[in-house]
């Protein structure tokens, strides 16, 4: 049996690998706070003192804060500087991050080092998505897409598991070598073929993209000449002006997409995935549990990063939106199970014996939104929005997740004592329960080539009075003035 081995899958794959060593990191740094908060807390702190609530409360909120301002940047940088060169950036203030946690003596190291770890956080978490986005082929978008929710799960599990192996320490050693390791192949990829043809440098778009095929010297350059012709073709790429306007945001199917794209991107907070993964240890130590905390705390990363890479297949088999029904369902179960456990001990029950329950529910309400849901909701995000206003809206989307970040982070543990963590629980399983919902307004993207198809297919989700001309469209979608064009 004879493999062809496809060139141009294999360059988008590892260059989807090689980007998204951010999202590990972002996971990490989220899930490192849940075993070292009981070591800071302790005697045995390596800092000069141990950590108060307050400090801890600060240590994990302060990321999100600091990505708000990240955020900002990366919208900008991603037009101006480019798609490449903002994800190089991005890495920078991690590797100082990790370098001040080392040489940690006081709290005041810690909160500068979260500082800088949040600023990266923001940086990556808006251009990830939109460089894989716009270097994939439609074959391999959605895998690519996913990669994000696989690599935060994977990063969720070695912040887990490295302080538990190796302690304190180990952790910034293995993050400082993983930016000495990737930085540098960023740093010599070309640019995406769309943010080349949005600055009008054409020869530059058509050479990146026979890279990102691999087709610079293959037969099937014809496939890439045409594909090329198609994103030159296309109204939103092609004469277009970078400075956005009110009028790119007109048009129904265009206002769709931008409120899907906004409901996609903020599944993270409001399932409750990073609050959750960062306090997993604290939560377990709050129910009382009879159960080795450590061991339950790793089993629900390495659950969470399998449940990841299993959805990755499962997601390209069935599409998007039969996966996000059935994992807002599974998670919304599993929410207002931990909610019910936890109102019943806030209530006095002795529920001890039933510790298993909560483990099992616990994992479940963590694992299945930080592997389908969050796979799709940066990817997804990206890809159902115009080239032009990815930059722009992604920030935006990001800032309110930061922002909402921060204040569950902050006040978990403040609001957890004043309305019990049944709250937080209940608050969660109400998100699931409505995205069910939502998910059945949601297209199959799968087979789209270029924006404009993806438009078409939100078209077609609209009534025919608010359904735009898409044969109008120069970058931005005008309302249709002649409804006979959909046979009204």
């Amino acid at each position: 049996m004879i493999f062809i081995v496809n060139r141009g899958k294999v360059v988008q794959i590892f260059v989807g690998f090689a980007a998204n060593f951010l999202s590990v990191l972002f996971g990490l740094v989220t899930a490192w706070t849940s075993p070292t908060i009981f070591l800071l807390q302790s005697p045995e702190t390596p800092l000069e003192a141990p950590m108060t609530d307050d400090e801890v409360s600060w240590m994990t909120s302060v990321i999100y804060l600091v990505a708000v301002v990240g955020s900002l940047i990366a919208g900008w940088m991603a037009n101006v500087v480019g798609r490449k060169w903002t994800l190089f950036v991005s890495a920078i203030p991690q590797l100082v991050a990790f370098i001040l946690i080392f040489f940690a003596h006081n709290v005041t190291h810690i909160l500068i080092s979260r500082i800088m770890s949040g600023l990266s956080i923001g940086l990556s978490i808006v251009i990830i998505p939109i460089f894989v986005a716009e270097i994939a082929d439609k074959d391999l978008r959605t895998t690519l897409g996913n990669f994000m929710g696989v690599s935060i799960s994977f990063g969720s599990l070695l912040g887990k598991f490295l302080p538990n192996l190796g302690g304190f320490y180990l952790t910034p050693i293995v993050v400082c070598a993983m930016v000495a390791i990737f930085t540098p192949i960023i740093a010599i990829l070309p640019d995406s073929p769309q943010y080349l043809l949005l600055r009008n440098r054409p020869a530059e778009a058509e050479k990146a993209l026979k890279f990102y095929r691999g087709t610079v010297k293959s037969a099937q350059g014809d496939d890439v000449q045409q594909e090329f012709q198609e994103l030159q073709k296309s109204p939103s790429l092609s004469g277009q002006k970078m400075s956005i306007s009110l009028r790119d945001f007109c048009g129904g199917a265009t206002i769709l997409t931008i409120l899907t794209s906004f409901w996609l991107s903020n599944h993270p907070t409001f399932t409750g995935n990073r609050t959750l993964v960062s306090f997993t240890d604290k939560l377990f130590r709050m129910s009382g549990t009879t159960l080795d905390i450590a061991m339950m705390d790793i089993a629900i990363a390495v659950l969470q990063f399998v449940a990841s890479v299993v959805s990755t297949f499962i997601i390209n088999r069935f599409g998007s939106r039969l996966v996000l029904i059935y994992s807002f369902v599974i998670s919304f179960i599993a929410q207002i199970t931990v909610g019910t456990y936890f109102t019943l001990t806030e209530h006095g029950w002795d529920l001890s014996h039933l510790s298993w329950l909560l483990f099992v529910a616990l994992a479940l309400a963590i694992a299945i939104p930080g592997s389908a849901i969050n796979s799709l909701a940066f990817g997804m995000a990206a890809e159902i929005v115009s080239p032009k206003l990815r930059g722009f809206l992604l920030s935006i989307y990001i800032v309110l997740t930061f922002i909402l970040g921060f204040v569950s982070a902050n006040y978990f543990i403040a609001l957890g004592n004043f309305w019990g963590i049944s709250g937080w629980m209940w608050i969660f399983g109400g998100w699931s329960l409505i995205s069910i919902f939502l998910c059945f307004f949601l297209p199959d993207i799968r087979n789209t080539k270029t924006f404009d198809d993806v438009l078409e297919l939100f078209n077609k989700k609209l009534p025919l009075k608010w359904r735009e001309n898409t044969n109008l469209i120069h970058g931005l979608s005008v309302v249709s003035a002649n409804r006979t064009n959909y046979g009204s």
